[in-house]
């Protein structure tokens, strides 16, 4: 038998990668042939941290193989000063010694970072952790200098950074990069966006919590996002404050977003019908995420009037008033649809509405199955039948992560806005959860040939070892099962030995002595 030595050296580098760090040191230390084949993979990723330095002149030498570099803390300034030829990710820590000392050690850090980014404008995607530090003229001004090709800017801790003296200069950053991500507290509140277009900017996420609930939080947020015309995504995390919807909806019905595929709103406490003005004027998505318990029937039927024909991923698992009937009329109309999260869907309305789903190009699917009757014998094998025509089916999430103390929705909102009364959501919990065995139906997935993740409810806890080697025979491709699996310590070794076997990650096989060793029926 060959070794794997003899594999081309290209071949073993290609092998490397899909190691972790410690398998390299591992396989570097145990022989000379890996060690020249990869030991440089090692140094593709490199954290600075006060305390846990790389030697300087080790770093250096293999400065070449470098393409992602953390930087924690107040480090040496030689560290600085060395040239990254790779290097693609930077990310970079603003954080002083001790409170006495933050603003001093942010500011070293601002000159050294400065000179670092200086040094390597191959860097790419840029990641800055500001904890309330405002950096100077200076540092943004070397970002949209140095840089020759920036794509990705993130920036977390942002505090009223738009109220101190580099405004244009970090406006002028933001317009260099393609894909923008804004996190933090009152942050760009207290300056207006300059008048100028960000024709360059197509992604954007702005999750910056305001400590104010009024509207007039949030205009300075929609008034950037009208100034990128060609943006395909956009996330907007409303937490604390107020969603413009009157504004928002004129420019959205003024197609100033005309290229918008991908749309993902949270945090929203406007009713219903309020709500249903933004997605009445949405264009037609590939993508959309909203997790507005406000998102009720208004909202529904602009959806299905609006996204039904082109819809490929549909995330409104926190939709509480989305009702099962309304998941099963996307699944019986959605035939583009590829990624699906819902909140749940009825064995009841399952029954009453048998026709099989269209969404055939389903990938991924998270959706609880409600066994609201008394009918356990029909209730396993019907959704094994509707998930076995899923051909494209890779990643299946069933577990009921919602409470069920939630009976009734109170989506009344205090705002100025307009108000609704209490939705009652029917969750009648009856019958067992969905039985991933044998005799239940689980053979008719012979056609889940692409399935690489399952993760299983909590309250299931009677599969067999028969059970999972079919699973693992007629799925070549599963890579995880998680969930309580059984309570019997034998079937429970005789699984870990399948999944072991298999390579199949079973972090949550359950099993609790004190549930007694009495074998499952």
């Amino acid at each position: 038998m060959a070794h794997i030595t003899d594999l081309p050296e290209e071949v073993i580098t290609y092998i490397g990668t899909f190691l972790t760090k410690r398998d390299i040191i591992t396989a570097i230390r145990a022989c000379r042939h890996l060690h020249q084949s990869l030991s440089h993979l090692i140094w593709n990723d490199v954290t600075l941290q006060t305390g846990k330095l790389p030697i300087v002149t080790h770093l250096q030498t293999n400065a070449e193989s470098v393409q992602r570099l953390h930087n924690f803390g107040t480090i040496p300034p030689e560290y600085y000063c060395i040239v990254f030829p790779a290097l693609c990710s930077l990310e970079i820590h603003f954080k002083g010694a001790n409170p006495t000392r933050r603003a001093q050690g942010s500011a070293l850090q601002e000159v050294n970072n400065t000179a670092l980014i200086r040094l390597n404008p191959t860097i790419q995607n840029l990641t800055i952790h500001l904890a309330n530090h405002a950096p100077s003229n200076e540092f943004w001004e070397a970002i949209t200098i140095a840089l020759r090709r920036p794509r990705s800017l993130r920036l977390t801790g942002v505090f009223d950074l738009l109220g101190r003296t580099p405004v244009n200069a970090f406006w002028g950053t933001c317009a260099r990069f393609r894909e923008v991500a804004c996190f933090g507290r009152d942050g760009l509140l207290s300056d207006l966006v300059p008048p100028i277009l960000f024709q360059g900017l197509d992604r954007i996420t702005l999750g910056i919590n305001t400590a104010h609930s009024d509207v007039s939080s949030t205009i300075i947020h929609l008034e950037w996002l009208k100034r990128c015309p060609n943006l395909t995504r956009m996330r907007w995390e409303m937490a604390g404050s107020e969603l413009p919807i009157p504004q928002f909806a004129e420019a959205l019905e003024q197609t100033t977003w005309a290229q918008l595929r991908d749309f993902c709103l949270t945090g929203v406490i406007e009713s219903d019908e309020f709500l249903s003005a933004v997605m009445r004027c949405l264009p037609g998505l590939a993508r959309l995420e909203m997790d507005a318990k406000a998102f009720g029937p208004n909202c529904f039927d602009w959806l299905r009037i609006r996204q039904f024909t082109g819809i490929q991923a549909l995330h409104l698992r926190e939709c509480v008033q989305v009702t099962s009937l309304m998941v099963l009329e996307i699944l019986h109309n959605c035939s583009q649809l590829e990624d699906l999260e819902a909140f749940h869907v009825a064995f009841s309305d399952l029954q009453a509405n048998s026709l099989p789903w269209v969404c055939r190009r389903l990938k991924r699917l998270r959706l609880y199955f409600d066994n609201d009757t008394d009918n356990d014998n029909l209730f396993s094998p019907t959704v094994f039948w509707h998930l076995s025509r899923l051909e494209q089916l890779q990643d299946l999430d069933v577990d009921e992560d919602f409470m069920w103390e939630y009976s009734s929705i109170d989506t009344t909102t205090a705002t100025t806005t307009t108000t609704s009364t209490a939705t009652t959501t029917p969750l009648k919990k009856q019958g067992p959860p969905l039985q991933w065995r044998l005799d239940s139906g689980l053979g008719q997935m012979t056609n889940s040939l692409r399935l690489r993740t399952v993760r299983v409810e909590k309250t299931f806890d009677c599969a067999r070892p028969e059970d999972i080697a079919w699973m693992l025979k007629h799925w070549p491709r599963l890579r995880e099962f998680t969930g309580p699996l059984t309570q019997n310590s034998e079937d429970w070794e005789a699984m870990f030995e399948l999944f072991e076997a298999r390579g199949v990650r079973n972090d949550n096989i359950h099993f609790t002595p004190r549930f007694g060793g009495g074998r499952s029926p």
